[in-house]
């Protein structure tokens, strides 16, 4: 038999916790030591964990939110330069170049867009200092413009949040990892001398699974 691999962070909670209850029946100190490790590792990985599970659903929720206000801001900026062509063609003036100097028509993030409407809005600014009659949906143009910003700065923030949790967690990862190691190697220092099943039963204790060798070749 072979010792499972542990892969998900809710294993390595589960091996950790059944690490730090299993009796140390001979009062080996090598396995004390680690023991009182793990125990300090599994809180502050238990922390980061659930940090990191927190601020998920806040990540999403703001994107989300995010997104449902980019698609009002990108109907509300077409449907205004639909307008400004109209208006263009009404006053016997060139149509406008392009919505999208900046970005050659690629746009799809919010940033693309919120400088779309900046630019639609300094343009009817300049337009109306021309004496051209003033296309009253800029209004909503302005609205929208500044509900993507607020949101797009609240997405960043999340994101950030988002990142800096997966660091932290990423991190605490790394230790537990090289502690549960640790134990593993220890345990079959100390045990090395008797059975394989009785190996592996007391292993057991400390959170550690087996499964069978494949004697298939691959």
């Amino acid at each position: 038999m072979r010792m499972k691999r542990i892969r998900s962070d809710l294993q390595r909670l589960l091996c950790m916790d059944q690490a730090v209850s299993a009796k140390n029946a001979a009062n080996l100190s090598g396995l004390t030591d680690l023991q009182a490790q793990i125990r300090a590792r599994a809180r502050t990985f238990r922390e980061a964990f659930e940090k990191l599970n927190k601020v998920v659903p806040q990540k999403t929720n703001d994107v989300s939110a995010c997104n449902a206000k980019l698609a009002q801001l990108e109907r509300t900026i077409r449907d205004f330069w639909m307008a400004l062509k109209r208006r263009n063609k009404r006053l016997g003036l060139p149509p406008p170049t392009s919505l999208y100097p900046r970005n050659e028509g690629r746009v799809g993030r919010i940033q693309d867009w919120i400088l779309i409407a900046q630019d639609l809005i300094q343009g009817e600014e300049l337009a109306r200092l021309a004496g051209q009659p003033p296309l009253h949906t800029i209004k909503e143009v302005e609205i929208r413009l500044e509900e993507a910003r607020t949101l797009s700065e609240q997405v960043n923030e999340s994101m950030w949040t988002f990142r800096q949790a997966q660091a932290n967690l990423a991190k605490e990862r790394a230790e537990v990892d090289v502690l549960i190691t640790d134990l593993a190697a220890e345990l079959r220092h100390t045990l090395r001398h008797l059975p394989g099943a009785t190996r592996r039963r007391i292993m057991r204790r400390y959170g550690f699974r087996f499964e069978e060798a494949s004697s298939k070749s691959r």
